[in-house]
């Protein structure tokens, strides 16, 4: 609870670079917290961290090199009840997305990167101007709890390579079309070859 409460804080600088964790509730309620960059070097973000904050874009350092984003774990309903907005970009070596993580949030599109192995439920509930979800996995697919998409409309974009099998097709509570990226890379080189084509291109 360091933070939370604090309804006039609207900026917070950089994490020091040993920084680790962010409590449960760290900056719970801090409705003027408007942008975040989370350093490098936290590894868990608690559970209500940022929970009904007025963050409208958070940032995860994830460079190439020493500043790797080391974050493994989102808490749960961490960025519940955010005002998020546009895209998401989740970092690579991030492994759990907590019950709620971003549920109640208004981005429009979440990348997620292939090391997330584990997707609570309602991790992305209710988020209602969520329109795209793009999948990274190559060689294996996280688990995603059944009702972890909520209430939400989405283009889910994945590759067949990482072995979905049934999930394909599943709504996961909300209403998914899935298209495959190998499938959308075929019709684009097709159409390149013969611009006239009848294929379908998916974009």
């Amino acid at each position: 609870y360091a933070f939370s409460k604090c309804v006039n804080l609207n900026y917070v600088s950089n994490f020091f670079w040993d920084l680790k964790t962010i409590g449960d509730s760290a900056f719970r309620d801090t409705y003027s917290l408007k942008k975040l960059t989370i350093s490098f070097s936290v590894e868990n973000i608690g559970q209500y961290a940022f929970y009904a904050s007025g963050l409208t874009s958070v940032t995860f350092q994830d460079e190439e090199g020493y500043k790797a984003s080391s974050l493994k774990t989102i808490g749960k309903e961490a960025f519940s009840g955010t005002k998020l907005t546009g895209e998401l970009v989740l970092p690579r070596k991030l492994e759990t997305i907590g019950p709620g993580a971003f549920s109640f949030s208004n981005m429009r599109s979440v990348t997620i990167k292939s090391g997330v192995k584990n997707i609570g439920i309602f991790a992305f509930g209710n988020c209602a101007n969520l329109a795209e979800i793009d999948f990274e996995h190559e060689t294996s697919h996280p688990t995603i709890a059944d009702n972890a998409f909520t209430f939400v409309t989405a283009v889910v974009r994945y590759n067949p390579s990482a072995g979905w099998g049934d999930m394909v097709g599943q709504n996961f509570g909300g209403t998914l079309t899935w298209k495959s990226k190998i499938s959308q890379l075929a019709n684009v080189e097709i159409y390149k070859t013969n611009p006239h084509s009848t294929g379908n291109i998916l974009y």
